[in-house]
């Protein structure tokens, strides 16, 4: 059952919403402009209103330093 499940991750486009870019839609409602994607207004609001860190995995090139 749990292959299904990734199987379905694998194929689905995900969006790293622009939530400092969304288009605003009515007082409160805001649009993905990448996805145009309905974006929550309670997360576009901590998006916008505090500091986050981009913790995206990338591949490295530099040798781990051993502790032996």
């Amino acid at each position: 059952m749990k292959n299904n499940i990734f199987e379905e991750i694998k194929t689905e486009k995900f969006c790293r919403h622009d939530y400092k870019n969304a288009i605003q839609i009515g007082n409160v409602d805001h649009v993905c402009p990448l996805c145009k994607d309905l974006l929550d207004p309670l997360e576009w609001f901590f998006m916008n209103n505090f500091e986050f860190v981009d913790a995206t995995s990338r591949k490295s090139n530099k040798k781990i330093k051993s502790h032996e």
